[in-house]
């Protein structure tokens, strides 16, 4: 309710903070398992600011809480390689071990589960 009311207080033609406030908001939402809220978030964030690297990487969790391995590593090698709204070090960091983790070939059996 805190990120509604503060969105409703962000001027309409910042559309830069409105699709930040909109992503943390997606977060928050991630956390408490409200997962198709989250996504209408970020869907409305990236549509006002699409290159945003803390979006995608906000959008990597979603996926990550929606069991979507590929789909989170995407996007979290967007997030790693885009420069508007840059990710700090120690996201980046944590964006690069996902995409470690389940980008891995010899991993790959492990994510797809077993089919025999």
């Amino acid at each position: 309710q805190d990120l509604d009311h503060a969105l409703g207080d962000i001027p309409k033609n910042d559309t830069s903070n409105i699709a930040a406030c909109l992503s943390n908001k997606a977060r928050a939402l991630i956390g408490v398992g409200k997962l198709a809220d989250a996504e209408q978030a970020l869907t409305e964030s990236m549509e006002l600011q699409p290159w945003n690297g803390w979006t995608f990487f906000n959008r990597a969790l979603l996926h990550l809480a929606k069991k979507e391995e590929a789909l989170a590593v995407a996007d979290f090698k967007k997030a790693i390689e885009i420069d508007e709204r840059p990710l700090p070090p120690g996201k980046k960091a944590k964006a690069m071990a996902y995409v470690m983790k389940f980008d891995n070939p010899k991993n790959e059996s492990s994510h797809q589960g077993n089919n025999t």
